[in-house]
């Protein structure tokens, strides 16, 4: 009995704290050790929380006083950021007694950076005349052979710089160098001039062409940009007057032909390739209607000699009346008949079974079967017509389901073009409407 007590409060305390370790563990141990073990961790789990839960408010306290303690007073927050800082945000709480009153606001105010003083600027100029060169070309200015960088301000934003140029047909604001305008070692003075605060400074650089060394194309694919645009804006005249010369250099002038011939070239391939690939087209569509006029007479021909069958004709008799009863059709159906009929009458061999050699070349599953009835019954007047009669009857019913189809597929696209005219009128109706909310 002791025993099941014991379980009994080992797997209460095990579900309690559902320890997943024990649980996979606790087959190995005694059931009393492994109790003992777990009352005792019980008694010792809110002492535990207590001192876990004092050294967590412990460490806010002291993280508050430090903060407190750490943050700036009023007169270290009142201090304004170095010059070319952003202004600072200060939020300040403003007390206010009048009489037995109390007043209290709160007020946000900008600290604007300091003004820069006249040691700090010469500071800021000296450094800037010292790092200026390097910024403008890689190389020395003494020799220059590619385009120079002017920048327009230093020290992020601290400083804007203004150039000034002795030729400003060479080097351009940007600092682009013409170099076909420029010659081998013509010296050019930029002057930049400083602004810092309420402070000026100027300093001058000489730069030295290296003609020789550098690459005219991109000089040349400036100057088209920039006379391209001169005469593009020009308007003076009957006619454009286009320049002959150019930096020294002769201009020959003449008008873009050859654009226009690759694709000309590639619409002459494709045209050819589309006559080659369509030469058969018209036969195609010969063929197609060809046939759908020989399925489409077939039924009416099977009646004509039901008709002549019944009157006591035999088959070849009835064939050679059909055929000279519709002598001047065109139909393809009769004008095989007749070439059939010549093959016999030029072979002596029997007109059914050129009849059924004509129906496997057309591979027409109708005009098989009706060939396979005369072929096989060519001596039965009287059961080939009833024979006939059933064939026609189910050639009717087909072709009655085939223009039930084509009657919804004609639906289906008719569908699209009603559309069209429905948001056509949609359209018309309520555009007045919009115009009278417009105005």
């Amino acid at each position: 009995m002791e025993r099941k007590n014991t379980g009994y409060r080992l797997l209460a305390l095990l579900e309690d704290r559902r320890p997943a370790k024990l649980r996979r563990r606790a087959w190995v141990l005694p059931e009393s050790y492994m109790l003992e073990a777990l009352e005792k961790g019980s008694e010792n789990v809110f002492v535990k929380r207590l001192l876990l839960l004092a050294a967590v408010s412990g460490l806010l306290i002291i993280a508050a006083l430090a903060a407190g303690l750490l943050s700036p007073g009023l007169e270290e927050a009142l201090k304004r950021p170095p010059y070319g800082s952003e202004a600072g945000e200060l939020s300040l709480e403003l007390e206010m007694s009048l009489g037995k009153q109390q007043l209290s606001e709160t007020v946000d105010v900008l600290v604007q950076p300091e003004r820069l003083g006249a040691a700090a600027a010469d500071k800021m100029f000296d450094e800037l005349w010292e790092q200026l060169p390097g910024i403008m070309y890689e190389g020395l200015l003494s020799s220059v052979s590619g385009d120079l960088k002017l920048p327009q301000e230093y020290g992020e934003g601290r400083v804007r710089l203004f150039w000034e140029s002795s030729a400003p047909s060479v080097v351009y604001d940007d600092g682009f160098i013409d170099f076909l305008e420029a010659s081998q070692g013509q010296r050019i003075s930029l002057v930049c001039s400083a602004e810092a605060g309420d402070f000026t400074d100027r300093k001058e650089f000489t730069v030295i062409i290296d003609k020789a060394s550098a690459e005219l194309e991109k000089s040349f694919q400036k100057r088209m940009e920039l006379l391209s645009l001169e005469l593009s804006a020009s308007d003076s005249g009957l006619r454009l007057e286009l320049p002959e010369e150019a930096a020294g250099a002769r201009l020959d002038w003449r008008l873009s032909k050859g654009s226009a011939v690759v694709p000309l070239i590639l619409m002459s391939a494709l045209l050819g390739l589309f006559l080659y690939f369509s030469r058969y087209d018209s036969l195609e569509k010969k063929l197609k209607s060809d046939a759908e006029a020989f399925r489409n007479e077939l039924p009416n021909m099977i009646l004509q000699l039901i008709l002549l069958l019944n009157a006591g004709l035999v088959s070849t008799a009835a064939f050679e009346e059909l055929l000279e009863q519709n002598k001047k059709s065109s139909n393809p159906l009769y004008i095989q008949l007749r070439l059939a009929m010549q093959r016999c009458k030029g072979s002596n061999s029997s007109f059914s079974s050129e009849l059924y050699s004509l129906a496997r070349r057309s591979e027409s599953k109708e005009f098989i079967r009706f060939a396979n009835l005369v072929y096989e019954n060519s001596a039965r007047g009287t059961q080939l017509a009833e024979k006939l009669e059933r064939e026609r009857s189910s050639m009717w019913n087909s072709r009655l389901n085939m223009a039930k189809a084509r009657a919804k597929t004609a639906e289906t696209k008719l569908s699209f073009p009603l559309l069209l005219l429905l948001l056509s009128v949609v359209m018309i109706s309520i555009a007045p409407a919009f115009l009278q909310m417009n105005t």
